[in-house]
């Protein structure tokens, strides 16, 4: 009941695990023995539990690390959707960017059943075909995207857009658009985004739409304007109530490690999970429950090699400086994590045309959740983002002017060469990282400039054995001098593009965030001091084969972690590369394949 939880039905620790010593000694049969135990309720943990538990004979346990919190609040999309302290949001510190003047940077994550679902900007952004036809040419022919498309129909219902061979109209998890903006800002960069070249597509999640475009986007709101987060679609009360015989929630509860055991072939394989309370202030005791077939880690591409790495599944060395006792010597544990770099222009607005007068005047704050009780409208019901610019950066001059006749060719999304590698975002508000010292006197507006495909890799390493300090995450932002041509590019097009909603009108009162100049120096410094990440964590447990060339690989095509048996890995850390699109959806498509490949395989 608002605006406290709503009576969802949940377990403690101590109801679904037994002390260690003596469930090990126990059959398959005894208490506290599940098919599943899932490592983590974020949104791929969700969804799997889900689908896994739609079978009454399939008995599942989700771990999770943070609350449930089916608050009124974390519905209200613009109250959920931030990083302030009192949301499911987590934040720690990125290790210091060797490229980056050696800042730190935020980084974030979500705790709570459905995880980032709960938090993030609400788009519904599966990416173009030649993202999973690229894994596919990479060797993973069953993640191509016509194997994948079933997937995405299941899982989705769109109000906006007609039932198509591409679009589904029966899955849980509902999107719609919302084209009219309340802001004059984003109207006016549309307008100035379709006079340099940028055409305006109805969806872009069509499979023949161009490589360049501008999106009104696909949100994940219902018809009340409430957030639907994987939570509320896939596992909501009634379906948790259901379920309760044989698919047990436990929420607020703190994975040690995966517990393996030699198996017949002389393998290590995965028996069960030692956990505890996540709330010190309670018992420390250690837990354990018991996996009869499997353990599927679901903590996301920062949390889920953190899991494996105390559960002795990693680089051997490091390991052992951390006393961890080595399972199976995994180099590629870690490695290869990806984000895509963000990078915002900033230039000061009419406060009455931005986010910030919700700041600069708390009573319009009060008027607003008053409309937003009453109608389901107004500005707490607005996406930060509702509207996108796709771009690849060949298609763009080096003064920033997009390509006035583009061919058929280069602009088919089904072939990987045209996958976009920029996109550029105008948002109502300062996008720079929470952490800069950067003041707005008035209102602001940006456009968020985003790397999708970089070439730059960096790290998940433990800081310590302690379960409960998160691990030390490396962007690698910047490392590879390949990222650098193409974000030119978009400075200059974002440049272009104020320039053109000058020339509309548009009542820009300065600039608040620039380059010096358009050179190529000037942009540099500007981006090693002020790029940031996007949240859009990747590729930290990939998919590929052990002796992969690029990167070892963690898990193969079915998700199977390399080296050890009775054990997954199911999240974007499991992506062979970063794909070119914010990655909630995907990450729900890899629950959804997972699922059916356990399944298949009882």
């Amino acid at each position: 009941m608002w605006p406290f939880d709503s009576g969802y039905p949940v377990l403690r620790p101590e109801d679904v695990g037994g002390l260690p010593g003596a469930c090990k000694q126990k059959t398959a049969d005894d208490l506290f023995t599940y098919d599943y135990v899932i490592v983590g309720g974020g949104t791929a943990g969700t969804v799997l539990a889900s689908r896994l538990s739609e079978h009454s004979g399939v008995s599942v346990l989700v771990l999770e690390r943070g609350p449930i919190a089916d608050t009124w609040g974390n519905s209200v999309p613009l109250i959920s959707g931030s990083l302030r302290p009192d949301t499911l949001a987590k934040k720690t510190m990125s290790a210091p960017f060797a490229h980056g003047n050696k800042r730190e940077v935020i980084m974030a994550r979500a705790e709570g059943l459905g995880g980032g679902s709960r938090i993030n900007g609400m788009l519904y952004n599966r990416g173009v075909p030649g993202d999973y036809n690229r894994w596919a040419e990479m060797g993973h022919p069953e993640w191509a995207y016509e194997k994948m498309l079933p997937y995405f129909l299941k899982s989705e219902t769109s109000f906006s857009h007609p039932a198509s061979k591409f679009r589904g109209k029966t899955g849980p998890w509902v999107n719609q658009k919302f084209p009219n903006s309340l802001y004059r800002s984003i109207s006016c960069a549309k307008t100035a985004a379709y006079s340099l070249g940028i055409p305006s597509v109805p969806d872009f999640n069509n499979p023949s739409v161009p490589a360049i475009c501008t999106w009104d986007v696909d949100v994940l709101q219902n018809h009340s304007r409430k957030r639907v987060s994987v939570f509320h679609a896939f596992l909501p009360r009634n379906v948790a109530e259901a379920r309760r015989k044989h698919l047990k929630i436990c929420p607020e509860t703190l994975v040690q490690r995966v517990v393996f055991r030699k198996g017949s072939n002389g393998r290590p394989h995965a028996i069960g999970v030692e956990f505890t309370s996540a709330d010190s202030k309670k018992s420390g005791k250690v837990l354990f429950a018991t996996a009869r077939k499997e353990v599927i880690v679901c903590c996301g591409a920062m949390g889920s090699p953190q899991v494996l790495m105390l559960s002795g599944i990693g680089p051997a060395k490091h390991l052992r400086s951390h006393g961890i006792e080595v399972v199976f010597d995994s180099p590629g544990v870690g490695s290869y994590f990806k984000d895509h770099l963000g990078l915002p222009l900033v230039w000061s607005t009419p406060v009455e045309d931005s986010l910030r007068i919700l700041l600069a005047k708390p009573w319009r704050a009060a008027i607003e959740i008053v409309k937003y009780l009453v109608t389901g409208g107004g500005i707490m019901s607005e996406p930060w983002a509702s509207v996108t610019m796709f771009l690849p950066s060949r298609l763009i001059s080096s003064t920033g002017q997009v390509a006035s006749a583009p061919t058929p060719s280069d602009i088919d999304v089904s072939n990987p060469r045209n996958i976009p590698d920029i996109e550029i975002t105008p948002i109502p508000i300062d996008g720079v990282d929470p952490r800069e010292d950067f003041v707005v006197p008035k209102g602001a507006f940006s456009f968020l400039l985003t790397l999708l495909n970089p070439k730059s890799t960096g790290t998940v390493r433990l800081k310590s054995a302690d379960p409960a300090e998160y691990a030390l995450c490396d962007i690698g932002m910047m490392s590879d001098p390949a990222d650098f041509g193409a974000m030119y590019k978009g400075v200059r097009l974002s440049l272009r593009m104020a320039e053109e909603m000058k020339k509309q009108g548009y009542p820009f009162e300065g600039e608040l965030l620039v380059p010096k100049s358009e050179s190529d120096k000037d942009i540099e410094a500007f981006m090693r001091e002020h790029a940031r990440t996007t949240y859009h964590y990747s590729s930290s447990c990939r998919m590929a084969r052990f002796d992969d060339a690029e990167s070892p690989g963690v898990v193969d095509d079915e998700l199977r972690v390399h080296g050890v048996d009775g054990l997954r890995v199911c999240d974007t850390s499991v992506s062979p590369d970063i794909i070119a699109a914010h990655p909630m959806a995907l990450a729900v498509v890899m629950a959804e394949k997972c699922a059916d490949m356990i399944l298949s395989s009882r």
